[in-house]
């Protein structure tokens, strides 16, 4: 027998600097600046595996939990919990056959410790990742798991978790692949988000876990100390962040990784009050600002551009919008440029893929490459749509007086009463905020525009505002935090165990009257929803994959058929293109005398793939691109080192307030004594 092996290794060194941190180490774990932020609009929801459909989380996510990678603000791949990894490939008795052929990586973890102190191993990513892989699991992101030995036939078919190709022991995690891959290509995809770790024994506490402070523990740079969904978030230094816990004789030295000590995030703030905390040197950073003062501060703040597309996607499985012409009119009779020019940090989407995704050629974006942008910033006016919604053979009346909603999330100022009563009240008892939200502006001019266009119809549109909604569990005494937006979006309860009657919980509406409720197994629990996407990995094929049925990462049904896309939407043409895109892609990798060769050819053919897909999704209609966020930071100059990640999250390890003792709010005593 003949066998060769093929190694490719990174080995990242860490260099310290004597005398660098001098000072600055405490086994204090309190010191440090305590730092009033607006860090993004309301956060509700804080599991890694549904970043990609929330925007304002990932802007929290981020401070949070620490993947093996990351990406800095260029796009760069970083090591993060990931000390080091070595690629092998071992070839198998017959050269010829590949089918024995072992393609493995192994990673080292550098030291560091979850927010209660128990280490980080590796057991903790595979657990988050055959969590995706789970064929209950509901939620885009098991595909950029799917080189990985066993993972598709986990996800799709009904195959055993033992036979995914991860191995964890202690600080060693171990993956085989079911052929050859681009390591470095893989280290991107590890920088997802999705990917980042969680802890079973917090997932399967309880089903709210992620709307909760009591089972949430954290392996990134802070922690949460509180956590009102939609009102309020407070953030504490992981003390035990870069700290090898397993070591009794060495004492975490917080501040020597993290420098400020507490973050406060007071989502509650209206436009009025917000900016005036900001003009007192009362806040000092501001993630979001509010739509009503953008115009005002446009000037001021840093902006750059994401990958966050603003778009609507429809439940394809009822009249009118099973009928693509019609999805298509109603995109094609929206004004993305006045849109943009209202909400002002944003550019009209041209397409599926924003720009700023690589194409062939890293030098060129994949948007432009299309030959002109797929969609028009108002391709109808409102007498050309009732033409074309005519044309696709919807006749006038035809429905009886129908509403649809459009779901956004948005916040109906939840807040506590006297009794600590958790509320969340109606829209019309909701102050000015709702107004300045991002989502429910676009939502009011486009319900504006398209109620014009189905009038002569029959039927019209509204706007369907939710957030999370406080419940105790029959079975647990514990408060909890349903979030009714992932619910709308998905069609169940996360992260539940169901039985056959569903799950049964009590919860207290806005009159405070305890109702019993029972959530059913079911999708599409929307007719149109506003969802901020994200990609998950900076490529066009992972933006365009979860449309394909096989690469949604939706659950399946008891004979293992996967119930594809949330919107409905299932085409075997774009099925096939995004399969032949993806066969494509891993024979593009291959190896000659131990170098990585790239397969131009097969990479040429994986991109044309892509951009055939796109047009053909377009054409169907599933989702409306409305428009590409931009990032828009109003940053006090008092706060010192603050970076940022291609995610659009800030990063606060460095950052300093000085004479921050200055800004805390004053006792009471205080208060007296100037008096």
């Amino acid at each position: 027998m003949k066998k060769t092996t093929r190694i490719i290794c990174l080995v990242l060194c860490l260099v310290t600097l004597s005398g660098c941190f001098a000072g600055c180490a405490s086994t204090d774990t309190t010191v440090g600046s305590q730092i009033n932020m607006y860090l993004s609009s309301e956060v509700y929801n804080l599991d890694p595996a549904y970043a990609h459909v929330d925007a304002s989380a990932s802007k929290v996510l981020g401070l949070l939990y620490e993947g093996l990678y990351k990406l800095d603000d260029e796009g760069n791949v970083k090591a993060a919990a990931c000390d080091n990894w070595i690629y092998t490939e071992d070839e198998g008795i017959d050269p010829e056959d590949t089918s024995d052929n072992i393609y493995k990586m192994v990673i080292t973890l550098k030291d560091s410790a979850w927010s209660d102190g128990r280490a980080l191993h590796a057991d903790q990513f595979v657990y988050a990742w055959k969590r995706l892989l789970d064929p209950m699991f509901d939620g885009e992101g098991a595909e950029l798991l799917y080189d990985i030995k066993g993972a598709w036939e986990r996800k799709n078919d009904g195959g055993s978790p033992d036979d995914v190709g991860l191995i964890a022991d202690k600080k060693i995690l171990t993956i085989l692949f079911k052929h050859s891959i681009d390591p470095y290509e893989f280290e991107r995809k590890l920088a997802s988000l999705a990917l980042l770790p969680v802890r079973q024994d917090c997932v399967e506490y309880y089903h709210s876990w992620s709307t909760a402070t009591t089972t949430m523990y954290t392996n990134g740079p802070y922690t949460l100390l509180s956590f009102y969904p939609g009102i309020s978030l407070e953030l504490v230094r992981n003390i035990y962040y870069n700290h090898n816990s397993e070591d009794e004789k060495k004492e975490p030295t917080p501040s020597k990784y993290v420098k400020p000590y507490k973050i406060t995030v007071d989502f509650t703030l209206n436009a009025e009050d917000m900016m005036a905390k900001y003009e007192n040197g009362e806040l000092f950073y501001i993630g979001e600002l509010p739509v009503s003062v953008r115009n005002q501060y446009k000037d001021k703040v840093k902006i750059w551009d994401t990958v966050n597309t603003h778009a609507y996607f429809f439940n394809t499985n009822i009249a009118p919008f099973n009928n693509a012409a019609v999805r298509k009119v109603l995109s094609g009779v929206i004004d993305r440029q006045a849109i943009v020019n209202e909400i002002v940090f944003a550019k009209p989407a041209t397409g599926i893929i924003p720009d700023g995704i690589p194409d062939i050629n890293k030098n060129e974006t994949f948007a432009s490459k299309n030959d002109t942008p797929i969609l028009s910033t108002a391709e109808f006016s409102i007498e050309q749509a009732i033409s074309q919604i005519e044309a696709a053979g919807i006749a006038k009346a035809s429905f009886n007086n129908e509403v649809f909603e459009i779901t956004v999330r948005v916040n109906t100022d939840a807040s506590f009463d006297n009794d600590d009563n958790y509320k969340l009240n109606s829209i019309e008892n909701s102050n000015q905020k709702i107004y300045d939200n991002v989502d429910y502006v676009v939502a009011s001019k486009i319900v504006e525009t398209w109620n014009k266009v189905a009038e002569p119809f029959g039927f019209s549109f509204k706007i369907n505002c939710v957030n999370t909604q406080r419940y105790n569990e029959v079975t647990s005494s514990l408060v909890q935090f349903r979030d009714i937006y992932l619910e709308t979006l998905y069609g169940t309860m996360q992260g539940g165990k169901w039985n056959d009657e569903g799950l049964r919980y009590t919860y207290t509406n806005s009159e405070n009257e305890t109702v019993a409720m029972s959530i059913k197994k079911e999708r599409a629990g929307f007719d149109i929803i506003a969802v901020d996407t994200t990609v998950f990995d900076n490529t066009a094929f992972s933006a365009l994959s979860v449309f394909a049925s096989k690469y949604s990462g939706a659950k399946t049904d008891a004979e293992f058929n996967t119930l594809g896309h949330i919107t409905g939407f299932n085409n075997e043409i774009y099925n096939n293109l995004i399969s032949e895109a993806d066969q494509s892609r891993i024979a593009s990798v291959k190896y000659e005398n131990g170098k990585k060769v790239t397969d131009q050819a097969e990479l040429e053919n994986m991109f044309n793939k892509l951009h055939e897909a796109e047009k053909l999704l377009l054409s169907e209609m599933p989702i409306i691109p409305i428009f590409v966020h931009q990032n828009a930071v109003l940053k006090s100059n008092k706060l010192k080192n603050v970076d940022y990640s291609y995610w659009g999250y800030p990063i606060f390890n460095k950052t300093k307030l000085p004479n921050w003792e200055n800004y805390l709010p004053k006792s009471e005593d205080e208060e007296t004594t100037e008096e």
